[in-house]
């Protein structure tokens, strides 16, 4: 008679865990250097706006006509109203437009503070 044994059994290895891995550490690097350069620009962003209010754009509109003969024609009353609707509005009477700007903060954001004839 003979005895048989079973095979022994397999001995599979214990996986590594994942935080003993370089390739975890590479990543966990990468995401605190990502964090720590967008908390810098956020402080720096918000110790500017504390420090001083940011100033806003001011536009002077110049027009021409466009015409080389002389016309008297009367130029509409851009100032106080936006950029864009002066511009529009000057540019639909036939008018050259010239958008200059500067910036100021006695106005707000895109507003048009003065406009000349040349």
């Amino acid at each position: 008679m003979s005895i048989s044994f079973p095979p022994p059994p397999e001995v599979r290895r214990r996986a590594t865990p994942f935080w003993k891995r370089w390739w975890f550490w590479v990543i966990v690097g990468v995401v605190i250097l990502i964090a720590a350069g967008v908390g810098s620009t956020e402080i720096a962003d918000t110790e500017a706006e504390a420090v001083s209010p940011s100033p806003a754009t001011s536009t002077t509109i110049t027009t021409t006509t466009p015409s080389p003969t002389p016309e008297t024609e009367s130029v509409p009353d851009v100032a106080g109203g936006s950029i864009d609707d002066a511009t529009s509005d000057l540019e639909g009477a036939g008018f050259i437009v010239s958008v200059e700007t500067k910036l100021t903060n006695s106005a707000a954001k895109d507003t048009v503070l003065s406009q000349s004839e040349p």
